[in-house]
Order: C-alpha cells, then structure tokens, then sequence
C-alpha cells in the first residue's frame, strides 16, 4: 500500500510539472478522464512562506489543483490540510516502523592474545567470564579465564602433555567444567576435573574412550558422557552419567549401543535445561544404521527419542550431530550437519523440552552457528578477504545485528573454526588462531558487545 501511495503521488508531481505543457487533443477518441490534469479531490504538498508545508488539492473537474493553502490560513483550506496530513503521517510511522528495527551494531571492545604457540583450544563461557582451554604441543594444557570485559581471572594448568593429549571445558554455575583424556601403561583413560576459582580438583577416573562432554548443575553436581567399548562382542555405546556433587558417580544410561566399531555410538553435545537432560548423539545400530539423533531425559526419568535424519546400511549419504546447549527461554539449540552426495548442509535444530516441537534451519555450512542467549551467532571466516566476521540472527534466521568484521587480514589456516560463545550480547567471545610470520599459530580472542 504504501508503494502504491508513493507511486500515485510521483505520478501527481509529475503532472504538476508539466501542467503548462499538457495538450488536451480533440477528436482523438480518447475518454474524458484523460483530459484531467489531476485526480478530482487529489493532494499533494506545496511550500509555504516561513519553511511550512501546505496542500493543493485537486478540482472537482479535475482540471488542475487549487492554490496552495497553508497552515497560517483558517479558511475552508485547513480541513484540506488536516485531511492531507493523513498519508504523511501514515509515511512517517511506515518510517518510525522500519527505525523501530534498526539492526544492532556490535564492535569489539578488546582483544586478548593468548601467547600460545600452535595450541589447539575449545572456549566456553561460565557465569562470571570465559574460559579457553588451551594444549600446546610438546608444553602444557591450561584452562585460561576472563571476566566478560576481557580481563585475566586467572590461569589454571591442567597436567603436562606428556600425559595428555585433549581438553574440553564447559562452563557451570559454580565456574567451570574441564574434561581431558590422557594416556596411561593401561591404555586410554578420561578424567574430568572440577574448578571453582583457580582451585583445582579431579573427581574421578574412569578407563574409557576420551570422547566426554559436560553439563553442570545448580547443586554443584554435573552430567557427563561417555563412548564405552566392550570389545569382547564388538560393541560401542553412548552413555551418560551422572556425578554428585561429592564426587560419587551414578550408574550408566545407556542411550544408543550397535556393533559397528568404525562408526561409533557418540554423544557430541550435552545441556541440561531445567530438570531436563539433552544429548546429542550419532548413533549405528546391529544392522549398520546411522542416525543423527537428539536423546531428551525427563524428570521422571521417561527417555525421550527425535531422529534428525536417518541413513540406512550402504548409504554414502551421513548426517553428524554437533554442539548443543540449553538456552535461557528453556530450548535447546543443536548444530548438526549432512552429507548429501558429497555436498554438505548445516543446520540448527530448537527443541523444547518435551521434544514435542522442534524447528529445524538452515545455516550456510561455511559459518559456525552458536546459541548466545537466545540468539543465535555466525561466525564465519572469510578465506578470500581474509577476515573473520560476526552476526547474530534470531529463530528464523533473520538477522538483529549488522555484519561485523571482528579481524581482518588474518592468514593461514584454522586449526579450529572462529567459534563465539556467550551468555548475552552484551559480552560475547569470538577466539580463532592467528598465522604468524614465522608460520606458527597463536590463540587470540576478540571481546564484542552489541547494543
């Protein structure tokens, strides 16, 4: 409608204009209408003494429009004006409308160079900062914190590479959770550990395979996952497990088990929301099935299955589960991805608690798509330009922010995709590794507030 009206009114100024040059023909078999120079009861603005805007409206023959009447003037023209005023207003409040979502505009309020040589490094974001945990090979594994203007809260050493090979962190509500593998004369073992502060403290040894994540509770106590082999009858399953705040370990729930070593019962993501438990997993079963699925454990302990995509035995196609986390507004948000005849799609599936309603997106598989709040954040590296780039969209994928370049002429390759992490947008945390000269990599992070 409001095309319209600007048409209707370019079209009215353009007769205006040219209102000394219009030729009425004669006897050319043209109808009425065509003679006017304007639509009967028509208006359009004119200038008044002192800057003012009056209106003009059209005779009621349609012959052309009546003189300019302006605000100062109380005559039978001020009802013309009031009524002219209308479509003006209405403009303005299509105007004030299309103010009203103006994108946010984010900027990075500082960068932290971590000083690490080569590292390899997973962020989280806890209830008072960041945390990056860092392995640097051939040195040590630490757990590095900021508080959420960039500022060091402390370093944590976790053990010497001699012993370890991998670090997660996840962030809790008491500070942070870190899992790592090392190995030992008994082969493969996982250990995660437990810290407050810089206070430091392992909670328990378990032998199994080094792929583990973590989710904390309000009681101190956290959920955990495993991959666990029993290689007398070929088998993998993905289980998880709850630990009590005073270290004790409780029994496994078994979500997914198959036969199939090559392809492995995995959990790849682990949120808790509420009293309800999220899981991630890419799971194969006896007949070689695999399926990109989300596990939902209730309060009563009911188990609650959603498949996200499916592929049989001898499929080339595949699909992987990724990251997933629980959001303020009680959803959680998954990132998983397909394989579709060697062509790759991403996505981010929201998934309420009962499993009952899930809206599933498309992202460009080129950006790694995170849960900041309940927001959603594309961080993509551009290999053309050389640039790291940031921004966030809503549910539907539409975006709140303008495009942000959080680092420009970066090179080389990343060891890790730019991932960002964050509670809100006031603070958010995008790390990525940085080529140097001497074509070592170094981790650095930037430190972004939208507003």
């Amino acid at each position: 409608m409001k095309h319209l009206k600007l048409m209707v009114l370019f079209a009215l100024v353009a007769l205006v204009g040219c209102e000394d040059h219009v030729l009425i023909g004669e006897g050319e078999g043209l109808p009425d209408a065509a003679a006017s120079v304007c639509i009967s009861g028509a208006q359009i603005s004119c200038g008044c003494l002192g800057g003012d805007k009056g209106v003009q409206v059209c005779k009621s023959d349609g012959s052309g429009y009546n003189p300019c009447q302006c605000p100062d003037e109380p005559d039978a023209g001020s009802d013309a004006i009031a009524e002219a005023a209308a479509p003006d207003a209405e403009l303005e409040a299509d105007a004030q409308a299309e103010t009203s979502t103006t994108l946010m505009k984010c900027a990075v309020k500082t960068t932290v160079d971590f000083g690490a040589t080569d590292p390899t490094f997973i962020p989280a974001v806890g209830a008072k900062g960041f945390g990056l945990a860092l392995c640097v090979a051939g040195s040590t594994c630490a757990l590095r914190t900021l508080d959420f203007e960039g500022n060091s809260a402390g370093d944590v050493t976790v053990a010497d590479t001699t012993d370890m090979f991998g670090i997660v962190a996840y962030g809790s509500p008491q500070g942070y959770l870190l899992g790592y593998a090392a190995m030992t004369t008994q082969g493969e073992r996982f250990r995660t550990a437990r810290v407050i502060g810089n206070a430091l403290t392992v909670d328990y040894e378990d032998p199994t395979y080094p792929a583990a994540n973590l989710a904390g509770l309000e009681n101190g106590g956290y959920w955990m996952s495993q991959t666990v082999f029993d290689l007398t009858i070929n088998t993998s399953s993905a289980v998880i497990r709850y630990v009590a705040p005073n270290g004790v370990i409780g029994n496994q729930l078994v979500l997914a088990s198959g036969k199939d070593l090559n392809v492995q019962n995995t959990v790849t993501g682990l949120a808790v929301s509420g009293d309800v438990v999220g899981a991630a997993v890419n799971t194969v079963d006896d007949k070689g099935t695999r399926t990109a699925s989300v596990f939902l454990r209730q309060a009563d302990s009911t188990m609650i299955r959603i498949d996200l995509a499916q592929f049989p035995v001898g499929s080339a196609d595949d699909a992987y589960t990724g990251e997933m986390t629980a959001r303020p507004d009680g959803l959680f948000a998954l990132r998983w991805y397909e394989n579709k005849g060697g062509d790759f799609f991403a996505h981010v599936s929201l998934i309420g608690q009962s499993g009952g309603n899930v809206t599933t997106l498309d992202v460009p598989r080129d950006q790694m798509v995170s849960s900041i709040g309940n927001s959603l954040a594309a961080v993509e590296y551009d290999q053309v330009m050389l640039k790291v780039k940031l921004r966030v969209f809503d549910d539907a994928m539409k975006p709140i922010t303008e495009p942000l370049v959080v680092v420009q002429d970066v090179k080389g390759y990343y060891m890790n995709y730019p991932r960002a992490v964050g509670n809100s947008l006031d603070s958010i945390m995008v790390a990525y590794t940085e080529q140097q000269k001497d074509a070592s990599f170094v981790a650095k992070a930037a430190i972004i507030g939208c507003e």
